[in-house]
């Protein structure tokens, strides 16, 4: 297969990879012997019809709403046990463990920010430039629209290495963890997408 060919097979696949809603984790950890009950993060703020996974790592929990939109529950489960919850509804969600006494310290919220907020119509051209490129430590992200964005970095085997949610016109983004080589850089703000390569050193 050609150069061309791979590179654009590879970005008709990441955008279809992007259509999915992203999916948020929260670790769920503490009491039943093991320390303080907690939630990881505490507070998360995310997009309408995104999905966030609790993680049971330590202790016996379950999580429950107490205020926002919508309800949502999982039963009381030992570690480890997952439980997820996709937010179509936006608002504000605020939640505990209600097992035992862990609601004192594992409690957290969740900010569902409505697509519309993020699909504003602007006057501004969306576009960002990705520096250094060919890169060996950190990459600058540079967008020329203000408001929130969303980060992603792609191998070349379509497998997210990055993945988050900006504000700042310019973005730092430590790329020591990641493999060397060509890498794409997606940035999604409104209805459009924009796809860069960027070659690590």
């Amino acid at each position: 297969m050609s150069t061309v060919k791979l590179l654009f097979s590879l970005l008709f696949m990441v955008s279809s990879i992007t259509t999915r809603a992203t999916t948020w984790e929260i670790e769920v950890g503490g009491g039943g012997g093991n320390g303080t009950p907690y939630f990881a993060p505490q507070n998360l703020s995310i997009m309408q019809d995104d999905v966030v996974e609790w993680n049971w790592v330590s202790g016996i929990h379950n999580v429950l709403s107490m205020s926002g939109p919508v309800s949502f529950a999982s039963d009381t489960h030992f570690a480890p046990h997952t439980y997820a919850f996709e937010f179509s509804t936006p608002g504000t969600y605020d939640y505990i463990c209600s097992y035992a006494q862990h609601s004192t310290t594992q409690f957290g919220t969740i900010t569902v920010t409505p697509l519309t907020v993020l699909n504003a119509e602007t006057e501004e051209v969306f576009d960002f430039v990705v520096s250094p490129n060919p890169a060996v430590e950190v990459i600058r992200l540079s967008k020329t629209i203000a408001g929130s964005v969303s980060v992603r970095i792609f191998d070349l085997t379509g497998k997210i290495i990055y993945n988050g949610w900006h504000s700042d016109m310019n973005v730092l983004i430590d790329c020591n963890q990641f493999a060397r080589g060509i890498c794409l850089v997606e940035m999604s703000s409104k209805d459009k997408i924009l796809t860069k390569r960027l070659s690590l050193l």
